[in-house]
């Protein structure tokens, strides 16, 4: 299952984890969740800005692409792939 994004990056958290699952894993939502125990669908409404990850996920997601759960409620600070130095030149 491909993972699809909004125009838009809904917040923060949702930025870093699809950023880590196109790095990772090429977009495939099966296999990064896999990686973390949490369904690809869990992961897709995740990206979507519907959910935030309980504790068990959070912690998964914290170990492998640094998301934490504060980020889940700032919003997003660069657009979904742009490159981190250019929130830093913003």
């Amino acid at each position: 299952m491909k993972m699809h994004l909004m125009a838009r990056a809904p917040n923060e958290g949702a930025r870093i984890i699809a950023r880590w699952i196109a790095r990772e894993f090429g977009g495939d939502l099966d296999g990064a969740s896999a990686r973390v125990g949490a369904s690809g669908s869990f992961l897709q409404r995740m990206i979507d800005g519907s959910l935030e990850p309980g504790i068990a996920t959070g912690h998964a997601l914290t170990k492998r692409c640094g998301v934490r759960p504060r980020d889940f409620n700032r919003p997003a600070q660069a657009g979904w792939f742009d490159a981190d130095d250019a929130k830093a030149a913003a």
